[in-house]
């Protein structure tokens, strides 16, 4: 027992046997050694096996300093217990292993592994090369954290360059599958299309929230199925709010990169305060880089007014509908370009432009013949000689009607079927 080898085969035992005295079977104390050691060469038996009959603790490990009085209160229905108290580097229960599993915990239908803090980590876990933290369950969570802290994370995962937290949903994978570099939380998931990498769900806060101070804080990239997808019966399927930087960015190689849909509520929204809310960037030339689709209401309405309502209602049958009621200034819909076509309407064999209300033109304005005189010349950039000019009189002069008007570069004149006895204003259009 003190010293010797059992080579009998049998177990050496030193019991407790007294009834619920407190007392302990074996207590071991070294002063710079290993208080108790054992060694078996079996491969299915402990070196060192504590058993508590009494719902105690079957193995108590205990560092702390020698002066000290106070020995913790051990838990009940405990396998191993250790407890250590000398500073923050302390550790009560480390498991080591070269190359296998530094410490392994088995249940059927409770916690395999289970850690109380109240101030640091629960449970710490490190590894050089493989996974800080390896859970697998048949019927449970794998992992299970908790914490009631505001500022601190119930499960906290930490890679220098590779993945912090990894979810995999597909045991088959496990424990090759090689998780992606410089990644916080990485979830993958491929047993079918209903298969979910990550979800975030909650009955009344956010479901995922991605933050960033300079970079993208939600990325979705897919080579051929939604990158991003957000589904809502009610409210907002998807909200990202940006101060200075991207609030969504999806990119996709062939399909969608995002597509959000609603049953009642609004499929997407995208708010920025000093950035722009919504960028959608294509380089194919014969592909749109923004798409609104509705069958019979709206596509896309675009709305300028604080006090206008999101759910304004939309026009039957429209593509696009532009919806500004600021001032005088406001404009429902503009289209400009510097050498091009501002806005090109075009229509096989409806009407390519209706106008109700008032129609103002740049290009159109008034001109005065002055009184015995036939013509007057007209200075306006842009015309050419094949502009075509619109002019009538605005005051009716007995035998005087406008008799033509010829465009030249940069000017036109026109000219009146006979000088007027009185100064004559004349209103010209200039088309092309």
């Amino acid at each position: 027992l003190l010293g010797d080898v059992n080579t009998t085969g049998s177990v050496t035992t030193v019991a407790n046997t007294g009834a619920d005295n407190g007392a302990t079977a074996i207590l071991g104390q070294a002063n710079g050694g290993t208080a108790v050691y054992g060694l078996t060469t079996g491969g299915s038996v402990g070196a060192v096996v504590g058993r508590s009959h009494s719902g105690s603790t079957g193995v108590f490990g205990l560092s702390m300093p020698s002066d000290s009085a106070d020995w913790p209160q051990v838990p009940t229905r405990t396998g191993v217990y250790g407890y250590a108290n000398q500073d923050s580097s302390a550790t009560g229960v480390a498991g080591a292993s070269v190359l296998g599993v530094g410490v392994i915990g088995t249940s059927t239908s409770g916690f395999g592994i289970r850690a109380n803090s109240d101030s640091s980590y629960a449970l710490l876990a490190n590894s050089g090369s493989s996974l800080g933290v390896g859970a697998s369950s048949g019927g449970s969570n794998g992992v299970f954290g908790v914490t009631t802290s505001a500022g601190v994370a119930g499960i906290l995962g930490g890679s220098a360059n590779g993945t912090g937290v990894q979810g995999i949903s597909n045991p088959s994978l496990l424990p090759g599958w090689t998780a992606p570099a410089k990644t916080g939380v990485h979830g993958y998931a491929a047993q079918d299309a209903y298969a979910v990498g990550v979800l975030g769900e909650t009955t009344g806060g956010t479901g995922v929230q991605g933050v960033a101070t300079t970079g993208t804080g939600v990325r979705g990239v897919a080579s051929s199925g939604y990158a991003m997808e957000a589904i809502s019966e009610s409210g907002p399927a998807f909200n990202a709010v940006s101060t200075l930087e991207t609030a969504v960015r999806a990119l996709s190689t062939t399909a969608t990169a995002l597509i959000a849909s609603s049953a009642s509520g609004r499929g997407g929204e995208i708010e920025s305060s000093t950035a722009i809310g919504l960028v959608a960037t294509t380089i194919a030339a014969d592909r749109p880089a923004f798409v609104g689709f509705n069958p019979g209401g709206t596509a896309i309405l675009g709305l300028s007014d604080p006090g206008a309502s999101l759910e304004t209602p939309a026009r039957a049958n429209t593509a696009v509908h532009g919806y500004a009621t600021i001032d005088a200034t406001a404009v429902g819909v503009r289209g400009e370009t510097s050498v091009g076509t501002g806005v090109h309407a075009v229509a096989t064999t409806g009407v390519a432009l209706k106008v109700t209300g008032k129609a103002q033109f740049s290009r159109s304005g008034r001109a005065t013949v002055a009184a015995g005189h036939t013509s007057v010349l007209v200075k306006l950039a842009g015309v050419t000689t094949s502009s075509y000019v619109i002019a009538t009189p605005q005051a009716k002069r007995a035998g005087v009607f406008v008799q033509a008007v010829v465009p030249a570069g940069g000017s036109f004149t026109i000219h009146l079927s006979r000088a007027p006895l009185v100064a004559t204003t004349v209103g010209y259009l200039v088309i092309n």
